[in-house]
Parts: C-alpha cells; sequence; structure tokens
C-alpha cells in the first residue's frame, strides 16, 4: 500500500510523514504536480529510479490517468464538499439568499 495522496499535488516527492519510502523516494528532488504524476504513474522507474512503486494502478491510457488525477486538488486546497455530503444546516446556510 502507497502514501496517502490527499494533497499530493504541490508536495514534495517523499515527505509525507510516518510513511516508509524508499532512499530514492526519500532522495527525489521535486513538487508533484500533474505532469509529474501522470508520468509517474505511467512509467515509476522513470521518473524515480530503484524506487518501490509496483505498476498496481493499470492506467496505460493518458486518459485514464488524467482523469484519476484530476480527483486530486493542490495541495492545501481543500475539496469542496458535495451536497450529498453536508447536512440540511450546511446547505440551507450555503445557499441562503439575503
Amino acid at each position: 500500500m502507497g502514501p496517502n495522496l490527499h494533497n499530493i499535488l504541490g508536495r514534495k516527492a517523499g515527505s509525507l510523514p510516518n510513511y516508509g519510502y524508499s532512499s530514492a523516494m526519500k532522495g527525489a528532488d521535486f513538487v508533484w504536480d500533474k505532469e509529474k504524476l501522470d508520468r509517474f504513474i505511467a512509467k515509476p522507474h522513470e521518473i524515480v529510479p530503484d524506487n518501490n512503486m509496483k505498476p498496481i494502478w493499470r492506467l496505460p491510457s493518458a486518459d485514464d490517468r488524467a482523469k484519476r488525477i484530476a480527483r486530486y486538488p493542490l495541495s492545501g486546497i481543500p475539496i469542496a464538499p458535495t451536497p450529498k455530503a453536508m447536512s440540511v444546516p450546511q446547505l440551507t446556510r450555503r445557499w441562503r439568499l439575503s
């Protein structure tokens, strides 16, 4: 199982606390962006040689990878809750007209 991907975009590679990264990933000197993540999912050992990533995602198409990556917001920018995830009082406050 890999590290938590919440807020991966904008985060330095190999920097999530309390995760046992490989020495290669700990030494990776870049910040994740959509392009880097796309390339890593497609061919992890070309981006970080000698890392422990196993190609389990099975997302060979660029379109499938783009759809998966689009689900991750930039680091520090929370994902807005969907109406299903909000309580009635939250919805009422959110959509109240002045």
